[in-house]
């Protein structure tokens, strides 16, 4: 995943390409957290949906990232805190600063838990699992951990299916 990207800019639905123009939050070289996580999803979720399905954007601030559609945001923070080496991230659990963490939001989150998993398989379909499995495993494990550590119970859901 080391440089991946020079840099990376929002170009219509889905698509993240080289630019002159950088967006905010995003480093070059192997210290690039989200250009690789940005990477990473972005592939895996090609590899089962279109480029008009979602969306891959660097949040405002440094070391955010957001994965939208529609129906749902996935959510990471904290990303220039992850662990990456040469040979790619590492979970930022092992990181002695605050860990990477994530979420997911859709716009009807019932209140009650047990309705959670209809409610997000309502707007999550087993591509999109399939392709966020790939994408933690591109990620080395490290989607999932940032999931854990975000501790929202609605976001457990889909902890499980990675």
């Amino acid at each position: 995943m080391r440089n991946v990207l020079r840099s990376l800019r929002r170009e219509g639905g889905g698509t993240i390409t080289p630019s002159s123009s950088p967006l905010p939050g995003l480093k070059e070289g192997p210290g690039g957290r989200v250009e690789a996580w940005a990477t990473a999803l972005r592939d895996a979720l090609l590899a089962e949906l279109t480029e008009e399905d979602f969306d891959v954007t660097a949040g405002a601030e440094p070391g955010v990232l957001e994965v939208s559609t529609d129906d749902w945001t996935l959510r990471v923070e904290d990303l220039h805190n992850a662990v990456f080496d040469e040979d790619g991230p590492r979970s930022s659990l092992l990181a002695p600063s605050s860990p990477t963490t994530a979420w997911l939001a859709i716009d009807n989150e019932p209140e009650d838990p047990a309705r959670y998993r209809a409610a997000r398989r309502a707007v999550m379909s087993p591509a999109v699992d399939r392709a966020l499995a790939r994408a933690d495993a591109a990620l080395d494990g490290a989607l999932r951990a940032a999931l854990l550590a975000g501790g929202d119970p609605f976001t457990q859901d889909l902890v499980a299916i990675l």
